[in-house]
């Protein structure tokens, strides 16, 4: 539905649309190309109140996002304690709730909405503590209830031995605040310390001032789409918040030794021995040991498990970015997540240190033949990959390495160990400083 033919129908008040509007406060509605959020006017500063709630819509499925969100308008408390309840447990909060409102916009105005299964992932699902799996069951059950639509056999088999029905039954039974805080406290005991995991963050538009700034573009669209302008979404891949400008200049100061051509000269008894150049009687009959590696392409998982390093992958994207506009390097960054494959080649004016990282991890497949040409490929991954995935990385295994700096490193090694990675092409440490040293090693 085009924006003017939504916007005419929920000022007529045809159908469901005028059935939600009746049942909501007052409102001021507005289009996005990358988003969908609710903010109550009880929740917004007192600077930037106008005494309605404001309702953001991504633009491809108006429909359903208006009414997912006019759910929560109609449903969510807006009271302190739900303010209060959402620092504490975060992602988690937006899972159930989402499944609450949606269960009730089901029930209650006969909506059915349209959204389809995630793919499953084993490898991901092994990874996944109990209480990550339980929240992922909850949002399975909400598209299941929501949509009408059967559950595929892989995610039935994976919950079957979760109390997800049970959870999911008490949840819609939820009246508020303080049943909501007791019924997270009973099956899930303490907030989720891993919001990569789950299945929907919301982590870039958690801050009012993030909202505030997306309200003010919508308003730039709305007067757009309403002279004519296209409603062609975007996707919402360079979205994110920027890194810590201090740490991607720590980062560009070690990559700029790995990209660096102009090796000044050293004695002789520094780098690997040249025997013909000794038998020649060649003073020098050592090879110069330099950095070589200038046409490079990073591939980046942007799955929601990457969340926990968000920072540090932006980091390296900076300072890949910024070298490159020097001329330092030349190469690309593939960003792969959600069976996407996006090419970025490098001097680039994209904002691919914004990256979002949401969904899925699968990809490689599409990524692999677009990398066979370059000198060196850096994976940022997590390896949360399937087999799939594997046998289409394999094919780089003597050009490829893996890159982590993060608290998971150990780990990492357990699932490398799984997926018959090389132990030479593993460049794990805690720290992303660390994993970058590595790095310098194998490839110079």
């Amino acid at each position: 539905m085009e924006w003017k033919e939504f916007i005419l129908s929920l000022a007529i008040g045809e159908g469901i649309l005028g059935k939600v509007k009746r049942e909501i406060p007052q409102f001021e509605i507005l289009p996005s190309r990358t988003v969908s959020f609710w903010r109550p006017k009880e929740w917004r500063s007192e600077e930037s109140k106008e005494g309605k709630d404001i309702i953001v819509v991504r633009v491809d499925n108006l429909t359903d996002n208006f009414i997912h969100e006019a759910a929560h308008a109609r449903w969510t408390w807006r009271c302190p304690k739900t303010r209060q309840m959402l620092q504490r447990w975060g992602v988690l909060l937006n899972i159930v709730e989402d499944a609450r409102v949606e269960y009730l916009a089901s029930t209650q105005w006969g909506h059915k909405f349209s959204e389809e299964y995630p793919p499953f992932s084993s490898s991901n699902w092994e990874w996944l503590e109990d209480g990550e799996k339980l929240a992922w069951g909850v949002y399975i059950k909400r598209i299941a209830s929501s949509t009408g639509k059967e559950i595929p056999p892989e995610w039935k088999k994976a919950l079957e031995l979760l109390r997800v029905d049970d959870c999911y039954r008490e949840l819609i039974g939820v009246k508020s605040p303080e049943d909501m805080e007791g019924f997270l406290t009973k099956w899930w005991g303490e907030p989720l310390k891993r919001p990569g995991y789950l299945p929907c963050t919301g982590e870039e538009m958690a801050d009012e001032k993030r909202q505030e700034k997306e309200i003010q573009s919508g308003r730039e669209l709305r007067r757009e789409l309403e002279a004519g302008g296209s409603q062609k979404t975007t996707p919402h891949r360079f979205k994110g918040n920027p890194p810590s400008a201090e740490k991607a200049k720590r980062v560009k100061s070690l990559l700029q030794m790995l990209f660096q051509n102009d090796v000044e000269k050293t004695p002789s008894t520094y780098g690997r021995y040249n025997s013909r150049r000794d038998m020649r009687g060649k003073e020098d009959c050592f090879t110069q040991k330099k950095v070589c590696a200038t046409n490079l392409i990073f591939i980046v998982d942007t799955s929601a498990s990457m969340l926990s390093i968000k920072n540090d992958v932006r980091a390296i994207l900076l300072a890949v970015k910024e070298l490159s506009k020097e001329g330092v390097l030349t190469g690309a960054v593939l960003f792969v997540g959600g069976g996407e494959c996006i090419k970025v080649p490098l001097p680039t004016t994209k904002p691919i240190e914004k990256v979002n990282f949401q969904g899925g991890t699968n990809g490689y497949k599409k990524a692999v033949p677009l990398a066979q040409s370059y000198d060196f490929v850096v994976f940022l991954s997590d390896l949360a990959i399937d087999e799939e995935d594997r046998k289409a990385i394999e094919s780089l295994s003597k050009k490829s390495f893996f890159l982590y700096g993060g608290p998971y490193y150990r780990h990492l090694h357990a699932l490398a160990d799984k997926w018959k990675i090389p132990r030479s092409r593993r460049l794990f440490a805690p720290t992303l400083e660390g994993a970058i040293k590595l790095l310098l090693e194998v490839i110079t």
